[in-house]
């Protein structure tokens, strides 16, 4: 009991690896474990995401485990339930049981609601999705967001003509053309002038000739989500944003744009998404001074403390950074090619300066507060030291053992590495 409850609440930091071989969990995997109170705490206590990717994220190994332990089908499927709810109400991430539900008979015992998953995948398109996955949610009720999605990736992935035809069959407008810049700012002169027939089509395809003009990159790929919780998201290991849908069909609809600003956010947000691309390339790269560092600093902590993200978006530095980069590039979008829009070109400056010098508080851990990012970072390192030799650039401020090291020098590591 007592390692238990020690291994159940101390899941504010955690190394993948070492619960990939704890004892405790391989005895969950292996189903050894039939104790059903037990189990339950343990995926009450325990996140969600760590535990899923023991079973490497595949959910008929978690049901093999789980009838292994649990013999009895309603024993089994109650703690099935338990651990959907969990990843869903945590993470939104219904394409983790697709493969489930679209390859594994026993889904139909599991998962009785099937449309839910479709539904979900829907509102929260996964990066990346497969021509034989998108062929089997065709076979359901699907939106046009999902559509506007599937035809991106016929795009993206040179689908075959079939499943192309069986997509466009479903989709009210097929035009997904591109455009060039010069057309995308028409779009948007006749939306902020009412003066074109301009349709929802048009304008993704205009905020898409935004994004890789701004980030002089045609390969970056970009999506719709439908999501209540989220503007967008910049799915950085893929090259990928995600735009809301709703806020697009905000900027589409609003009759008057100068008396209410806020209705061009997608473009905010466009540029935002599109900073964490950037910075991310920085990271990857290993261009990076000395501000730069600070962000990466912050992006480990986001990598290795669960819940740390959403405890601290807003004082986390590189959100910071992409809510001022995207407020400062809608000022120079507006003054460069609709100097007209006067009232929303001083609402987004003024946006941005209050974001450039505002200073958020930081909860690091439950118990403690205003924690500084150094001395977060300090405990963490010293706690485990591997975490320097996984995020190399921590090497410019500490040693392999974990110490500070007296100076800083980010171009010896940016050297040996």
């Amino acid at each position: 009991i007592q390692y238990v409850s020690k291994f159940l609440f101390n899941s504010e930091f955690v190394n993948v690896e070492n619960i990939k071989n704890d004892i405790l969990i391989n005895a969950i995997k292996d189903g050894k474990i039939n104790d059903m109170f037990t189990i339950t705490k343990i995926i009450d206590n325990i996140y969600i995401g760590f535990f899923i990717e023991v079973f490497d994220y595949d959910i008929s190994s978690l049901v093999d485990s789980l009838e292994k332990a649990f013999p009895n089908f309603y024993e089994s499927k109650r703690l099935f339930d338990i651990i959907y709810k969990k990843v869903i109400e945590k993470s939104r991430n219904y394409s983790l049981f697709l493969p489930f539900i679209m390859k594994d008979e026993r889904s139909d015992l599991y998962i009785s609601n099937k449309e839910e998953i479709i539904k979900g995948i829907c509102n929260n398109y996964p990066v990346p999705f497969t021509e034989e996955a998108a062929n089997f949610v065709l076979n359901y009720e699907v939106d046009e967001v999902l559509l506007i999605n599937l035809l991106s990736d016929c795009e993206y992935y040179n689908w075959s003509n079939a499943t192309k035809e069986k997509i466009l069959s479903k989709a009210p407008n097929n035009s997904l053309d591109d455009m060039d810049i010069a057309s995308a700012i028409k779009v948007l002169d006749s939306i902020f002038k009412h003066s074109g027939n301009v349709d929802f089509y048009m304008l993704f395809a205009a905020l898409k000739r935004l994004i890789r003009t701004l980030l002089q990159d045609e390969s970056v790929k970009i999506y719709l989500i439908n999501d209540s919780s989220s503007n967008g998201c910049a799915v950085t290991e893929y090259n990928t944003i995600m735009l809301d849908y709703s806020l697009i069909k905000v900027l589409l609809e609003t009759k008057d744009h100068e008396s209410d600003p806020e209705s061009l956010h997608i473009l905010e947000t466009s540029a935002h998404e599109s900073r964490h691309i950037e910075t991310f390339r920085d990271f990857k790269n290993g261009t990076l001074d000395e501000d730069l560092l600070i962000q990466y600093n912050d992006d480990v902590l986001v990598s290795i403390l669960s819940n740390y993200y959403e405890s601290n978006y807003f004082g986390l530095t590189f959100e910071q950074d992409a809510r001022f980069v995207g407020s400062k590039m809608v000022v120079f979008l507006l003054k460069k090619y609709f100097p007209y829009m006067k009232n929303s070109i001083a609402y987004y400056e003024k946006k941005m300066k209050a974001e450039e010098n505002k200073v958020y508080e930081r909860a690091i851990f439950k118990l403690s507060k205003d924690v500084p990012l150094d001395t977060a970072l300090d405990k963490l390192v010293v706690i485990n030291p591997s975490i320097i030799k996984k995020f190399k650039f921590l090497q410019a401020e500490y040693k392999i053992d974990g110490t500070r090291k007296k100076e800083f020098n980010l171009d010896e590591v940016k050297m040996d590495n």
